[in-house]
């Protein structure tokens, strides 16, 4: 089942990088090298309150790095781009995961599919993370671009598991489709869990 998701503006910070082209496109890799650092550096952000405007600069400040002194600071230009975005009630299930669909959000520098992730709590120890391959409805398989989670949907240990609140990006589509196609695979071994592949329809509920 799907519906149309209204237009907003979420005000969590992890959703800038969802709703504004912030440099996905020309600075993905300036990006990745600032949160690739993490615990290396002491950093301050300055992120505006207003999250509504059409632009501004995102600006990132640190003063050591890996046990060096200074003073650096980075200027980010962020344009805000418009997307448009579908909420999906789909969910599937196997003996260890459970996915439970949520939004697929379209924008000229991404599709991005978000989704309720149960796992068991140790898969990182046991070497069993999962990773999604995406098809279109013509059978292409879109490129990954980035992917994470967002925090706990429900962070309670029930039976071993624990449920993560995830999106991923894959490169953008000229067009809508009328469907996509979740192929969700173990990342160590390639392996596909057959149970967990789910055909999201993108066509509005009448």
């Amino acid at each position: 089942m799907v519906k149309k998701a209204k237009k907003g503006n979420d005000k969590a910070f992890i959703k800038i990088f969802q709703e504004y082209e912030e440099v996905i496109t020309h600075h993905l890799k300036l990006m990745k090298w600032i949160f690739m650092v993490g615990q290396a550096v002491k950093e301050s952000f300055i992120v505006p309150n207003q999250l509504k405007r059409d632009s501004f600069n995102f600006s990132i400040s640190f003063d050591e790095f890996n046990g060096n002194k200074g003073n650096w600071n980075l200027n980010i230009p962020i344009t805000k781009i418009e997307g448009e975005s579908f909420l999906v009630m789909d969910e599937a299930t196997s003996k260890d995961y459970k996915i439970r669909m949520k939004k697929v959000t379209f924008t000229s520098a991404t599709t991005e599919i978000n989704f309720d992730l149960t796992e068991p709590i140790n898969a990182e120890e046991l070497n069993q993370i999962i990773r999604f391959h995406l098809y279109d409805d013509k059978g292409n398989m879109l490129k990954e671009i980035s992917a994470g989670g967002g925090g706990c949907s429900d962070c309670e240990n029930i039976d071993g598991k624990i449920t993560l609140d995830t999106s991923v990006q894959y490169e953008p589509l000229k067009h809508i489709p009328d469907y996509l196609i979740i192929e969700p695979y173990i990342s160590s071994t390639s392996e596909n869990i057959d149970e967990l592949r789910m055909e999201i329809p993108l066509k509005e509920s009448e």
